[in-house]
């Protein structure tokens, strides 16, 4: 493809060159972490800016070429080869099947598993057992933060839409969460602060959407009727408990002590199984949708699933 897309227009060059320079400058950065006597410290520090600037080189790319080349509009009615629609048509042994899951759903998975692995390694923390940086938690929960907002324009708030803004926030989100992980003691406070407001505040504010609508609101009919369906009751209820969970969690990171550690342990395992919850919710609603979309398209649209 390489040799295709350098003959082709500048912005498949552009990915093109991207593309290598990432994956050489990987290539070195293995190296260096295999070798670490292969390069001064100055040397490593460059690699990585490069490193991190390549990256960015090849989001440019590919952002572009998927303006140049959006997907027409019968792949939203047949997903290709490599959607996740497609991968329950495959045939095979299923754990080989590619994986009909869309991105919300694998976000909430990997930040689930996070959450669960953190709360499960405080239990022996808080025994004595393990050593704790309380600045690595911190700033990974911060850069979980991060990537929320800027794949899924999720906030602390709420949702809003994945502007420049909120990506620029999310950025700025993700550089207090590596600076904490990686240089201990400075901003300890701050982001303790930040969290504990950002979790309180954010939850309280959700669960007053919830539950005490604004008065030009109206209520949708369904709900008037009473006929939610089972599904998206339990994806209310657990979102609640997300809430509630969250609530404690902030109040926690405000009043240090307020909660033994062992009790914080609890709360971090607890928001994990309830995101591998939401998630598979969140995925048979998917499913559910992928179906009546297949009912209604035409008999050459379905066809062409096969």
């Amino acid at each position: 493809k390489a040799r295709l897309w350098m003959r082709g227009p500048a912005i498949l060059r552009h990915l093109t060159l991207a593309t290598a320079l990432v994956y050489g400058l990987s290539v070195v950065s293995g190296l260096v972490t295999l070798l670490p006597g292969i390069t001064t410290n100055p040397q490593t520090a460059v690699l990585l800016i490069l490193y991190g600037a390549g990256f960015f080189y090849l989001a440019w790319s590919i952002q572009q070429v998927g303006r140049r080349y959006p997907p027409d509009q019968s792949r939203k009615i047949a997903p290709g080869p490599l959607e996740p629609g497609r991968a329950t048509r495959s045939a095979g042994f299923s754990l080989f099947r590619e994986a009909s899951l869309s991105v919300l759903p694998a976000l909430l998975i990997l930040l689930a598993v996070l959450l669960t692995l953190l709360g499960m390694l405080l239990f022996p923390v808080n025994l004595g057992v393990l050593p704790f940086s309380p600045d690595g938690q911190l700033g990974l929960l911060v850069v979980l933060m991060a990537i929320q907002m800027m794949t899924m324009g999720e906030t602390p708030v709420g949702q809003y839409p994945r502007s420049w803004l909120m990506i620029l926030i999310g950025i700025g989100f993700a550089a207090l969460g590596i600076f904490s992980c990686i240089v201990p003691g400075i901003l300890t406070g701050t982001i303790r602060t930040l969290l504990g407001v950002l979790n309180l505040g954010g939850n309280t504010v959700l669960l007053a959407r919830r539950f005490l609508p604004l008065p030009r609101e109206r209520t949708p009919p369904d709900v008037e009727a009473g006929t939610i369906p089972p599904i998206l009751k339990k994806m209310l209820l657990i979102q609640t408990a997300l809430n509630l969970v969250g609530i404690l969690f902030g109040l926690s990171m405000l009043l240090p002590g307020f909660l033994p550690g062992l009790v914080n342990a609890g709360i971090l395992v607890i928001n994990g199984f309830l995101l591998f919850q939401l998630a598979y919710i969140l995925h048979q609603l998917d499913e559910a949708a992928r179906d009546d979309s297949l009912r209604d398209a035409k008999p050459d649209d379905v066809a062409s699933l096969a």
